[in-house]
């Protein structure tokens, strides 16, 4: 699989070989600060028993990031203006000491890089370059779990369901601002002006909330 993308990578025309470098530095951004958060920061609000699904993600986080890595290598200079220590200052923002909003938070952001994945395959751009988009699939099929199992671990630690559509606007305004200079590269990749931003109807922002009990 590996080979194949990389191959896909070489043979993109240049206006798409631009766009796709443009967005795989967010995403690459974003899989080393999970790699963090999983292998660092989150499993201390859990258990010895319970920290084994985050020492799995970390190692899929690092894999991803690795993967999107040799990708970027074959790629040009993206000509967008893109604020790298605005990136990981989002990233690292997602961090709080009420363990179940950091989870939720986590949640929230995965789940809008599954949807920015899926307009990526499903996008015309990408059509004739099957390695590539096998690739980008992993990806997603892993963060589509990663989303899973940090939902469980908000509810558990205290987290109504109710609230996860208020911590998704949350992070969703967030992500907006982020990533507004790369949206013409969305609109190469994806064929749509339509940005990633909050859900029509959803709550306001939640607030912090005091930190969850660590179990014992």
């Amino acid at each position: 699989m590996v080979e194949d993308s990389v191959r896909d990578i070489a043979s993109l025309p240049p206006h798409i070989a631009i766009a796709l470098a443009t967005l795989l530095r967010f995403l690459l951004c974003g899989e080393e600060s999970a790699t963090h958060a999983f292998g660092d920061s989150l499993p201390h609000s859990l258990a010895d028993t319970e920290r084994a699904s985050l020492e799995v993600i970390a190692r899929e986080e690092a894999a991803h990031a690795w993967l999107i890595g040799q990708w970027t290598t074959s790629l040009p200079e993206t000509p967008v203006a893109f604020d790298v220590a605005a990136t990981r200052r989002f990233f690292r923002r997602l961090q709080t000491r009420d363990r179940a909003l950091h989870f939720a938070r986590v949640a929230a952001l995965d789940a809008l890089v599954c949807r920015l994945l899926s307009r990526l395959i499903r996008g015309d751009a990408l059509t004739p370059y099957a390695g590539l988009r096998a690739g980008l699939s992993r990806i997603r099929s892993d963060e589509i779990e990663h989303v899973r199992v940090s939902r469980a671990h908000a509810i558990r630690l205290g987290m109504r369901p109710a609230e996860f559509s208020a911590v998704a606007v949350e992070v969703e305004a967030r992500l907006a601002v982020l990533l507004a200079p790369a949206m013409p590269a969305i609109r190469v990749m994806t064929g749509s002006d339509r940005p990633i931003r909050p859900r029509s109807g959803a709550r306001a922002p939640a607030k912090e909330r005091r930190p969850a009990p660590t179990p014992g």
